[in-house]
C-alpha cells in the first residue's frame, strides 16, 4: 500500500470516529510529506469541516469557506457582488472563481480547498457541471453543499438541473418556481425562494468599486428624463403557426395570474384528453414550448409601450430588438443601446418615472423596482403575490394590472404622475424608504435563515 492511500484510510478512520484533534492534527502534518492531495483527500477535508463547522443557518458571524462562481454576465456578476458582500459581512473566507481564467482560477480552486469549502454559490448554473477527466461531477465527488441561484425559470435549464450534483439547493427568485424545480428535477435536495433586492451598500464598500454608489441627488421635478424603460424586447416568431402555442398564448392573456407550466398543464390534461399524462411527459412538453412564456412578456410589453407612444409621451428605451416591433416609427420612441449596471442605476437617478415589466414571474420581483425606487424614481410597475405585500398603489409606487390594461392603461398613469409632480415627489420618497428595506443584504439575511444544512 502506497504512501498516500496509507495516510488516507488512517485520516478516514480518525474521522468516522469523531476523534478531530488528531485529524486536524494529521492534515497540518500532510504538506511537510511533499506528497500531491488527492480528490479523495479533498473530499474527507470538507467532511471533517462539515463535522467542526457545520455550514447551519441562520449563518452567524464565521470563517465558512466559500467558493462563488463567476460567470461574465454583467447581470449576473453583479448579483455574485452582492452574495460575496455579505458572506464578507458575516465573515466568511471566499474564492471567486473567474472562468474567463480558467488555468489560474483551478489552480487557486485547489489550493483553497486544501483548507476545506463548506459551499459553492452558482448563478444560472454556470460552474455546476464542473467535472473531473472522467466525467465525475468535481462538487459531488469533493462532497461540497452547492447552492445555485437563478434569476430565470427553471424550465429554461433543464439539462443543468436534470444532471445538478447530489447535494445541490436551487435558490429560485419566484416562490412558484421552487415547487416547479422539486417536482420536475428529483436530484435536486432543496428549492428556496430567494427574491432580488436593490443595491447593496456594503458591496460598494467591500468591493472599492462605484458599483452601487449613490448617485447625486435630483428633485424629483427637474430630472431631464420624464419615463425611462430598460429592457429588451425577445420574440420568437416561429411559435405562431402551432396550435399549442395559439391555445397557450390565449389562455394566458385570459389568465394573467396563471403560470406558464400552469396554462400547458391545463391544455395537456385537458377533458378531450383521453390519455394520462406522466410527470416526465408533462415536463418535456413545457421545456419543448418554454420560449413561448418569453413571447408572451414580449406581446405585453409591446402594447405598454405603444399605449404609452399613443398618449404622446415621450420614452427612453435601453435594450435590443426593439427594431422588430414598429415602434421606432414613433418619435417619441428614444431607442438607446444597452447599457451596463451602473449606468442603468445612473440613468434612473436621472429620471422621473420607471417603467418596470416584469418576466412572467406571479410570485416573485425584479431588481429594478428596488433600484428605480433607491434612486428617487417612480417605479410603474406590475405586481405579483409577493409584490402585493411591498407595494402600495399611490403610496410608494403605481401598480399596473395586465388583466385591464385597456380600461385602465399605463399611459394614464404616467400622466396622471407627470402632471402632478408634488404627489408624485411624495410617492418616489416613500418608495426610497421601502427600498431601503429590500435590499439583497437585507433579503439575504432572511433567506439564509430557511437554507439547509
Amino acid at each position: 500500500m502506497d504512501f498516500i492511500t496509507q495516510f488516507e484510510n488512517t485520516l478516514e478512520h480518525t474521522i468516522s470516529l469523531k476523534r478531530l484533534s488528531e485529524a486536524k492534527q494529521l492534515l497540518a502534518a500532510y504538506p511537510s510529506t511533499g506528497q500531491p492531495y488527492s480528490v479523495r483527500l479533498f473530499s474527507m477535508i470538507n467532511d471533517l469541516r462539515r463535522i467542526e463547522y457545520p455550514f447551519v443557518f441562520p449563518l452567524q458571524k464565521h470563517a465558512y469557506r466559500l467558493v462563488l462562481f463567476r460567470t461574465g454576465n454583467f447581470i449576473l456578476d453583479y448579483i455574485l457582488e452582492q452574495f460575496s458582500a455579505f458572506f464578507e459581512y458575516i465573515g466568511c473566507e471566499l474564492l471567486l472563481f473567474d472562468p474567463t481564467d480558467y488555468s489560474a482560477s483551478s489552480k487557486a480552486l485547489f489550493s483553497f480547498a486544501q483548507g476545506g469549502i463548506d459551499a459553492a454559490f452558482f448563478f444560472n448554473n454556470v460552474g455546476l457541471l464542473q467535472t473531473f477527466s472522467d466525467g465525475s461531477n468535481l462538487w459531488e465527488t469533493l462532497h461540497i453543499p452547492c447552492y445555485d441561484f437563478l434569476v430565470d425559470h427553471p424550465m429554461y435549464y433543464a439539462d443543468s438541473l436534470d444532471n445538478a450534483p447530489a447535494d445541490t439547493t436551487l435558490l429560485c427568485a419566484d416562490k412558484t418556481h421552487t415547487n416547479y424545480a422539486l417536482r420536475f428535477y428529483p436530484r435536486l435536495k432543496h428549492a428556496i425562494f430567494m427574491p432580488t433586492g436593490g443595491c447593496n451598500p456594503l458591496a460598494n464598500a467591500n468591493s472599492g468599486t462605484s458599483r452601487n454608489a449613490e448617485n447625486p441627488k435630483i428633485p424629483w421635478q427637474e430630472r431631464p428624463m420624464d419615463v425611462l424603460f430598460i429592457g429588451s424586447f425577445k420574440y420568437h416568431p416561429h411559435y405562431e403557426k402551432y396550435p399549442l402555442e395559439k391555445h397557450i398564448t390565449k389562455h394566458l392573456q385570459i389568465h394573467t395570474q396563471h403560470t406558464f407550466e400552469q396554462a400547458v398543464e391545463l391544455y395537456a390534461t385537458e377533458p378531450s384528453s383521453n390519455d394520462h399524462i406522466s410527470d416526465s411527459e408533462l415536463k418535456l412538453i413545457i421545456e419543448q414550448h418554454r420560449f413561448l412564456e418569453t413571447n408572451v412578456t414580449a406581446l405585453y410589453r409591446k402594447a405598454i409601450i405603444k399605449d404609452i407612444l399613443d398618449a404622446g409621451i415621450t420614452i427612453h428605451v435601453y435594450g435590443e430588438g426593439w427594431t422588430q416591433t414598429g415602434l421606432t416609427d414613433y418619435e417619441n420612441f428614444i431607442l438607446h443601446a444597452p447599457v451596463s449596471f451602473e449606468e442603468g442605476i445612473k440613468l434612473m437617478s436621472q429620471a422621473k418615472i420607471l417603467l418596470n415589466h416584469m418576466a412572467w414571474f406571479k410570485h416573485g420581483s425584479s431588481e429594478r423596482i428596488f433600484n428605480a425606487m433607491a434612486q428617487g424614481a417612480v417605479c410603474v410597475t406590475d405586481s405579483s403575490k409577493y409584490l402585493d405585500t411591498i407595494l402600495k398603489h399611490q403610496e410608494n409606487c403605481c401598480i399596473y394590472s395586465l388583466n385591464n390594461l385597456e380600461t385602465n392603461p399605463v399611459s394614464q398613469k404616467i400622466i396622471s404622475l407627470l402632471s402632478d409632480p408634488e404627489t408624485a415627489a411624495k410617492i418616489a420618497e416613500k418608495g426610497k424608504k421601502t427600498a431601503s428595506q429590500h435590499t439583497w443584504q437585507n433579503h439575504l439575511h432572511f433567506v439564509t435563515k430557511q437554507m439547509p444544512i
